[in-house]
Order: structure tokens, then C-alpha cells, then sequence
């Protein structure tokens, strides 16, 4: 800025900034930082013990604007209407939630949000991939709808164990336009692919869960209640948030279901069904918000399905497991579960350009679910949760042959089910073949026990090996202890309980009957064996 006298004002020559104004824009830009560093509330950043990277917030690509994706929704409102130049105060809400599948292995992240040259800075969540943030921030304004609907609200991804320059992780920007025209001005629990600034079309670099909420004169704030209903049965995809040059890539997960081995019987305790207590199994895969069953086997502990569940859905994808259920159908009650189990997508896959998609067996998964007969010492809750799936259970229920593939598809897949080809079923054969096994158990001692006053007695099992269950006797001959009384500890132990075996420890044993795997299992002690030996001569192995 520079000064011109009133009788200078008729000239015509343009004024000419002094030769300090240089300097005074310094001063200036320093004031500015200053400001802003006063309105973001003493906030620091720190990754790392150093300051986080300065990456381009307001010129990058991927900036969502009015291009935003919401996927299986309607397209979003045009944005060519005029917007009011006058001053109001506005209110923008942020609600961080949780983190899931990011970019880096052992990573410790933490989310910045920026808005207006205003940041606002989440904790730091120490070695985890999967974070949950939980937290809520506020951002104040009186400006005009033209001037601060059209700026973008910014998340960025750091790991705080990094340096500067391979600190970030991920970033999303959307402007406060495209939540203001949303209904109520709220996008609630909405799912956003992280990607990487310079590199918006390559892969996602991992996901974050927000509520986003602009209020402004005579708005009233949302209330966003969970759910655990509408959690269970949310479809990802149409939750999620993406810039439009992201490219989501179509997929099949292909789940085949052979068959199922050792079911237990069911309805024993029903007035209906007497003299029938055998399963009506039908298998429930779940996947991306999705679900496909397969046919339902009447009367059968040991039924085959030969089936295999295609489910279709975008690469990548924020689902951290496939959930398998087997269910017993009832034609007179509610559907009785008879086990869960989960793969892990971490543990059946491997991001990256050196990784795999999705892919298991095929191999038997060992089923589980709430105990039958009581003799297992579980929480109400912790039952109650088994019983509905959302936990995987404690009690043996039987195997389940399955295998898994994911296919790339650049056309629409057919979801959907359908029978396995013979040609796949032959090749089965080989995996069916089992080899007899004798396992023994030394119990070496019993100590801090509780409960004591009366005999005790110690079993062994393998699955239904061991057990005394119906048509399993024969194998549960050896399996348990005779009778034993309980002692009296002595000293700080007082009021616990031990078994006096002295030195005669009584051994279990029993025989069975699985699969053999040795070739698998040999590999792998050898390459346990090789690690011991090299790390012994002192060679670290990374």
C-alpha cells in the first residue's frame, strides 16, 4: 500500500511502491502466519519431531468439487445457482471416526483437517492400521455463503513415526458446497478413499470414516445415533466418498462351498421335533455389504453343497473380512445359527503392486459358536454376541470345506449362485484322503485353582476326537483323569487349590483321524529351523 496526496490525485501516473515494501510484505506475511497460527488455537504439528511436509492443499487434483461420488445415490445438485454475498455465521462440524486399511505396514497415524487456513489436528494413534479416532471439531466463520461455501475441507493422513518426506499417507478434499446441498446440509458416517495429492488416479492409499455438517442462520444440528442393525446391513459402496478421476475397478469374490463335516444336531430341546434333531444347514457368506446363501441340505450332520457364491463389488474395497455363517433352518421359529467364522482380508491378501487379491484354499475352516451344553464359562454378553454372529464362538461345531478367488472383471460380473463344475469337484478327491493320528497329552501340574472342596477331573479333545459325545465314545477311552481330590495351597496361596500329582503326571491320549498336510507343515519347520540356526550365529534376518 502506498499514500498519495490529495494534489497528486489529478495526475496520471501510476504510483510507484517504495523501495521497502519488499521488507513491509515480509513483516506482513509474517503477521498473517501469525494470525493464522492464533486461529488455529496453538496447534502444532508435529510428525515425528519435525514439521509435517507443506503439500499443495488448495491447487491439487483431487479436489472433489461438485464431482464428488456418492456411490448408489442420486447425482449430486448443480451448482451453477447464485450464491448470497452476505455475511452470516456459519458453523462447520466434523466428526473423525475411524481409519480403516492404511497405505504402510506398522504405521502410527494421525489426521489433519484443514478448512480456510484453519487446521485442526486428531491424536496420534500409535501402531495402528485400523485407527479409531472418535473425535469431534468445530470450526467458526462469519463470512459469506459465496466466499466460504467454494473453499475445500481437507484430510490428510500422516504417520508420525515417519520424516517429512514420506510422512503423508493419504488425503481427501471436498468443498463445503457439496455437503451444504446435501439434505439437512449433513453427510453423515460417510466412508472417504484416501489417494495419494500427486497421484489422485492411482491406488487408494487406504479410507476414513467422517460426519460432515455446515449450519448455518436457523439450521439445527443432526443427531446421528448408532445402530448396530443398520451397521450390520450398511453397503459400503454406497457410503463411499471419491474424487471422479479415482478409478474403482469391478470385482467377483468367488466363495465355493463344498461341503461341511461333523455338524451338531440341533432342535434337541424342541416339543416339535422329537424324534429328528439332525440340521437343515444352509451357509451365509457376507462380504462389502452384501450377502448370498446357498441351498439348503435337509437332514444332514455332513452335507455337500458343491456351490459356489459370486458376489460383486469395487476394487479397492474398505471390507476387513468375509464373514461365513451356517445356519439350521426351522420352519417353525427364527432360523437357528449354528456357527460363525471370519477370513481377514489382511490375512488372506497383500496390497500393493508386489501383493495378491483376496484368495484361500481350498482348506477346511474350523467352526465355532456358543457351547451347547453349558460347561464352557462365558459372559451372558459375550454368549449373546455369539449367538448372533457378531463374535466367533468357543464351542467346536464342525468343518467347512471352502475356497476362495477373486476375479478382476472390467464388465459387470453376475452375482449370484451357482453349481461347481465336475472338473472342479475331481479334483477334491485328493484333499478328502485322511491318515490316522495318535495325540498324547502330560498334564505336568494343576495350580492356583480356585474353586476346590470337591474331585476333579481333566479331559482332552480335538474337535469332537476325545469328546463323549454320541457315536464318539470309541475314540475317548484314554481322553480323561480318574477322579482327583483338590489340596489346600499353602503361604501367599492360601485360599487357592492344586492337584498333588508329585511327579506321577498323569498322560492323555487319544486317536483321530484329518487330513494330511505334512508336505505344508515340513516347509514350515524348516524354515523355522533355518531362522533359528542363522539367527544363533548371529545373522539378523529382516
Amino acid at each position: 500500500m502506498v499514500y498519495i496526496p490529495p494534489g497528486d490525485v489529478e495526475t496520471n501516473t501510476p504510483p510507484i511502491a517504495p523501495p521497502e515494501a519488499e521488507s513491509e510484505s515480509e513483516e506482513d506475511e509474517d503477521d498473517v502466519d501469525e494470525e493464522k497460527e492464533e486461529r488455529s488455537e496453538d496447534q502444532t504439528d508435529h510428525w515425528g519431531g519435525m514439521e509435517a511436509a507443506n503439500y499443495d492443499v488448495e491447487n491439487s487434483a483431487g479436489v472433489v468439487k461438485g464431482s464428488a461420488i456418492i456411490l448408489g445415490s442420486k447425482p449430486l445438485l448443480q451448482k451453477d445457482e447464485e450464491l448470497s454475498d452476505a455475511v452470516q455465521d456459519f458453523q462447520v462440524r466434523v466428526r473423525l471416526m475411524e481409519g480403516r486399511s492404511l497405505y504402510g505396514e506398522n504405521v502410527s497415524p494421525v489426521c489433519k483437517i484443514t478448512l480456510a487456513g484453519r487446521t485442526r489436528q486428531s491424536r496420534v494413534c500409535r501402531h495402528q492400521r485400523d485407527p479409531n479416532f472418535n473425535e469431534s471439531f468445530f470450526f467458526n466463520f462469519h463470512e459469506s455463503p459465496a466466499n466460504l461455501l467454494q473453499e475445500p475441507l481437507s484430510f490428510t493422513v500422516f504417520d508420525s513415526r515417519r520424516w517429512r518426506k514420506d510422512a503423508l499417507i493419504g488425503s481427501f478434499k471436498i468443498d463445503l458446497l457439496t455437503i451444504y446441498q446435501q439434505p439437512d446440509h449433513t453427510l453423515l458416517s460417510k466412508w472417504m478413499l484416501l489417494t495419494d495429492p500427486d497421484d489422485v488416479a492411482a491406488s487408494s492409499r487406504g479410507f476414513l470414516k467422517a460426519s460432515l455438517v455446515v449450519l448455518g442462520n436457523g439450521d439445527s444440528a443432526p443427531v446421528e445415533k448408532p445402530d448396530d442393525k443398520l451397521a450390520e446391513k450398511e453397503n459400503i459402496e454406497e457410503n463411499l466418498l471419491r474424487p471422479a478421476v479415482t478409478k474403482m475397478i469391478p470385482a467377483n469374490l468367488c466363495v465355493r462351498i463344498y461341503h461341511a463335516k461333523d455338524l451338531p444336531e440341533t432342535d434337541r430341546g424342541s416339543l416339535l421335533n422329537i424324534q429328528n434333531s439332525l440340521p437343515d444347514g444352509y451357509v451365509l457368506v457376507h462380504f462389502s455389504g452384501k450377502k448370498v446363501e446357498t441351498k439348503q441340505m435337509k437332514d444332514q450332520v455332513n452335507p455337500h453343497w458343491n456351490q459356489e457364491l459370486r458376489i460383486d463389488y469395487k476394487f479397492p474395497t474398505l471390507s476387513k473380512e468375509v464373514k461365513i455363517e451356517i445356519y439350521d433352518e426351522d420352519s417353525m421359529r427364527f432360523d437357528e445359527l449354528i456357527a460363525t467364522t471370519f477370513l481377514r482380508c489382511q490375512e488372506i491378501s497383500f496390497p500393493g503392486q508386489k501383493g495378491f487379491l483376496p484368495s484361500f484354499g481350498p482348506c477346511y475352516l474350523n467352526l465355532y459358536g456358543p457351547p451347547l451344553d453349558g460347561r464352557t464359562n462365558v459372559s451372558s454378553s459375550m454368549e449373546d454376541e455369539m449367538e448372533k454372529g457378531k463374535a466367533e464362538g468357543v464351542a467346536y461345531r464342525g468343518r467347512l470345506m471352502v475356497e476362495l478367488k477373486t476375479e478382476i472383471s472390467q464388465s459387470k460380473g453376475k452375482p449370484g449362485v451357482s453349481d461347481i463344475r465336475r472338473k472342479a469337484l475331481d479334483r477334491m478327491k485328493d484333499l478328502r484322503a485322511t491318515r490316522n493320528f495318535r495325540v498324547f497329552v502330560a498334564l505336568l501340574e494343576a495350580t492356583l485353582i480356585e474353586e476346590g472342596g470337591g474331585d476333579v477331573k481333566f479331559e482332552v479333545s480335538m474337535g469332537h476326537y476325545g469328546n463323549n459325545d454320541p457315536g464318539w465314545e470309541k475314540f475317548a477311552i484314554f481322553s480323561s483323569t480318574s477322579p482327583t481330590k483338590l489340596v489346600p495351597s499353602e503361604g501367599e496361596e492360601e485360599n487357592l487349590y492344586h492337584v498333588p500329582w508329585d511327579g506321577m503326571c498323569p498322560v492323555l491320549t487319544f486317536s483321530c483321524a484329518w487330513e494330511d498336510i505334512v508336505h505344508r507343515i515340513q516347509t514350515h519347520n524348516a524354515l523355522i529351523n533355518l531362522h533359528r540356526v542363522l539367527v544363533g550365529i548371529g545373522i539378523d534376518l529382516i
